[in-house]
């Protein structure tokens, strides 16, 4: 099975009979310094290979590698079931299915997404629709600017997604829904996974929340063009979460938010920049007074920085995991 071949840019990938080869043409060799052939032993490594040939320069068509990524999801997912691991799920109801996986598809979301990890399901709306038209908006109720997604077509495409996953809560991103917070986002990760709904237009018919189980979450108060980019927002901070997506189980424990305070400040080398030196006290190697120093810093700068964080956890006394204490 062929990728890319030569008459479509620089290089020619397909699969061999026990592994994944890449010719890379002469003239990309000489011009961006890379090996003339590439052999891989999954469509994961593939795709990571391809990935960083093109960066390096390497012109070949975007389908490839949308093609080797889709296929790394499939083996991803079979090895996993073979050896009798879940896989947290997400389901996607949009308007706009090509928006996914966006950037989830890079970075350490892509991998664990190639890796089977997690699986992403986008589910277009429109094919809930019953007119020949597709509509799925109408004008709304009472007058008033702007369309409203319709509660007939929004619920068969809900009850689709439900009767699939009944184990996966349904969401709605929306502004005017519960903020999201990371501790819902840890109860999410927690769980078999996700399904989400993504509003668009004015709104959805009020009438959908009251008919289905879905929880209405907004990511903040400012107003976006749809719920597909909240979506990925959502779908980040879960992922990011899920065992053997960050590198150290520990990486997302002393984090902004976790303690009901923002994270203290980092620094990393140069010790000097511009004038501005780091603390000494993080040059100290003592660990008792570098925890404290962060512990502080976190609750003087949730302080000015978010005093509805203080509200609403107290005065932000509460020790992060690592355990440091206020000295008093």
């Amino acid at each position: 099975m062929s990728y890319c071949r030569w008459f479509e840019g620089d290089l020619y990938a397909y699969r061999g009979a026990e592994t994944y080869v890449i010719h890379v043409a002469g003239s990309a060799v000489d011009r961006f310094g890379v090996q003339p052939l590439y052999e891989e032993s999954s469509a994961g490594a593939l795709y990571e290979r391809m990935f960083q040939l093109r960066q390096r320069g390497c012109e070949f068509p975007d389908d490839a590698l949308r093609e080797v990524a889709a296929e790394a999801m499939e083996e991803g997912l079979r090895l996993r079931s073979e050896a009798g691991l879940s896989t947290w799920s997400a389901t996607l109801l949009t308007l706009y299915p090509e928006m996914f996986p966006g950037p989830l598809g890079a970075s350490l979301a892509g991998r664990a997404l190639r890796d089977g990890l997690w699986s992403l399901n986008p589910v277009q709306i429109r094919d809930f629709a019953s007119d020949r038209h597709r509509s799925v908006d109408d004008t709304p109720a009472g007058g008033g600017a702007g369309m409203v997604m319709r509660a007939d077509v929004l619920g068969a495409a809900v009850d689709h997604v439900l009767a699939e996953r009944p184990e996966a809560p349904m969401l709605a991103m929306t502004p005017r829904g519960k903020p999201l917070t990371q501790a819902l986002v840890r109860e999410l990760a927690a769980g078999p996974g996700i399904s989400i709904l993504c509003g668009r237009f004015e709104g959805i018919d009020e009438r959908l929340f009251e008919a289905r189980p879905i929880l209405p979450v907004s990511i903040g108060d400012y107003v976006l063009s749809g719920g597909e980019v909240a979506a990925l927002t959502l779908l980040d901070a879960c992922v990011r979460l899920l065992p053997g997506v960050m590198g150290a189980a520990s990486s997302g424990e002393e984090e902004s938010f976790e303690a009901g305070l923002l994270e203290y400040p980092h620094y990393t080398r140069p010790v000097t920049w511009e004038g501005r030196t780091i603390p000494e006290v993080l040059r100290s190697g003592d660990h008792a007074k570098i925890a404290a120093w962060r512990a502080e810093r976190a609750r003087a700068d949730t302080r000015s920085r978010r005093p509805d964080l203080v509200e609403r956890h107290g005065d932000a006394r509460r020790p992060p995991p690592s355990g440091a204490q206020r000295e008093d």
